[in-house]
This record gives C-alpha cells, structure tokens and sequence, in this order.
C-alpha cells in the first residue's frame, strides 16, 4: 500500500524545482505491511523531469543483483530500487522534482508516479504492488524574448531604398505557443 496524506496535488513555476517534504505539505510515506523489514521494489517516475531523492543510503540500484533496477536517484525521469521500507521513506521524504526546461502544464499533465512491489516477502497470492499519482501542476511562467541572431552593422546613404529585416529571425519568444504570448516590436 502506497500511504500518503489524503489526495493532494503540488504546484510549482515552470524552471523551479519542488521538493516534496512536511514543509511543503507533500510528504509521502510508503507503508506495506507485506514488506515488513524484507526488500521491496520502489519505482518512481515523471514523465516531463527529473526526480532526486534525498539520499541513496540502504538503496540497491544494482539491476545485477535486483530485478528491474534503473537509475541511480540522481536525475532520472524514472528509477527503479530495491529497499526496505524505512530506507524508501527515508529517500522519499526530500525528493526533488526538476521540470524539463521550459515545461509547463499546458504542454500536457505531470504526475509523480509511485509503484511499490512487495516481491512476494509475505502474505498469500505471492508479489503484489499497487501504483499511486500525484498531480504535479507547473505553472507557465512568461520567458523574457532571447535575440537569437543579430544584425550586423551596416550603413546605407540617407536617400538609398529601404532595408528591411525580419525581426522573426532575430527575436524569439520559446513560450509564446504555451502561455497565449504576441511578440511585437
């Protein structure tokens, strides 16, 4: 079972990390009494940034020695551990979560995804997991346009024709398709 304060969801600014923690009333706990002081496996996955945990003490990322094990808690989209369940918490609690450059949720949904899998270690009907989501809405946040080419000096008589430049090429705004922006000059 994957215990967690009643559903919640978290917010954060797009380029901003968030860390789930007590402080920032998004803790997550772990809990299955199948596990007990045996390994389980912990996956946990986003699919528009990186996740840190707080540390990988007592973690076993070994996909020699542990079944499916991927990652190494430093800034994986998804990570996959074999652990006790006091160490899992231990790693959760702190876990940061890094947007992808310039996401936002207009982009599409985010969500932490947790499955645990106790392998089997008791109960009947042998290994069981559940999987469980936490909304994770980034907000847009209005990106300052970047000159991205520009103009070399020129000179022109005062009474030459006209030049004109397409100041397309030498402006842009990487947000202006997510947050509704007009780039004018």
């Amino acid at each position: 079972d994957l215990v967690q304060p009643p559903a919640f969801s978290v917010t954060t600014p797009e380029d901003t990390d968030f860390v789930f923690s007590l402080g920032n009333n998004a803790r997550i706990d772990v809990f299955d009494p199948d596990i007990g002081s045996s390994f389980g496996r912990f996956t946990l996955t986003a699919t528009h940034g990186t996740l840190r945990l707080s540390t990988t003490a007592g973690l076993d990322f070994n996909a020699g020695t542990c079944v499916g094990a991927t990652g190494n808690g430093l800034d994986d989209r998804t990570m996959t551990f074999w652990s006790t369940v006091t160490n899992a918490n231990t790693a959760i609690n702190g876990l940061l979560y890094h947007p992808a450059g310039d996401y936002n949720s207009a982009v599409g949904p985010e969500a932490l995804v947790i499955t645990v899998n106790d392998l089997g270690a008791s109960g009947d009907g042998g290994p069981a997991q559940t999987t469980r989501s936490v909304p994770i809405n980034v907000t847009a946040v209005n990106d300052v346009p970047e000159l991205i080419a520009p103009i070399s000096d020129f000179a022109r008589d005062e009474d030459s024709a006209d030049t004109q430049f397409n100041l397309f090429t030498v402006f842009r705004d990487r947000d202006i398709a997510t947050n509704g922006d007009t780039l004018t000059f």
